[in-house]
């Protein structure tokens, strides 16, 4: 069965909210299934990195992670509201991989402030390509690609579409899915400054 209406988000940005109970369903398994607290899930991942979880930052925040699986090299951006604007913290890794063998080695870690220009624009991306409910999917087809690309999202008050306060969503590569694609492009825009 599915939900079917229409929603308006912040920036007034119409997403089809026609969500298939069952994708909801399957989105909450995979996240679920990523968010136990052992090591093998994304709280040992973030731990690893030194980064927080998105929930505990209380304010509306998102990160890509991007590695390629045979190189080792892991790029994680996070950007979190800060006021009327946003701060972003950019962190480059060489990691430890099955074949690469290497110890985990930071080799880029900068932040700065967001002009409020490039928040807004981001949120607007983001509203426009309706991220909350883009299908999450299995990790296993994300490393089928020789890359993993992910972006996670946080907000303090539950999105329109799905009711959920949290999501993620991973791909082997970004141009897997159009609206992931112009996501991610958008956030590794702001790298670029």
């Amino acid at each position: 069965m599915a939900i079917t209406y229409a929603t308006l988000s912040c920036d007034k940005y119409i997403c089809n909210c026609e969500v298939d109970e069952e994708m909801v369903y399957r989105n909450d398994t995979t996240i679920n299934s990523l968010s136990q607290p052992d090591d093998t899930g994304i709280q040992a991942l973030w731990k690893r990195f030194d980064e927080p979880l998105l929930g505990d930052l209380d304010v509306p925040a998102y990160r890509l992670y991007r590695q390629k699986a045979f190189d080792g090299n892991l790029k994680i951006l996070c950007v979190e509201q800060k006021g009327e604007s946003a701060m972003i913290r950019i962190k480059e890794y060489v990691v430890s991989t099955p074949i690469s063998n290497k110890k985990d080695s930071l080799i880029t870690h900068k932040t700065r402030l967001l002009e409020e220009r490039e928040w807004i624009d981001l949120k607007k991306t983001i509203d426009e390509n309706c991220f909350w409910t883009i299908l999450t999917e299995d990790t296993v087809s994300w490393l089928t690609e020789g890359a993993v690309w992910a972006v996670e999202g946080y907000h303090p008050s539950a999105n329109n579409c799905t009711d959920r306060d949290y999501h993620i969503v991973g791909r082997g590569h970004p141009k897997k899915s159009l609206r992931f694609l112009r996501i991610c492009e958008a956030i590794m825009a702001l790298d670029s400054k």
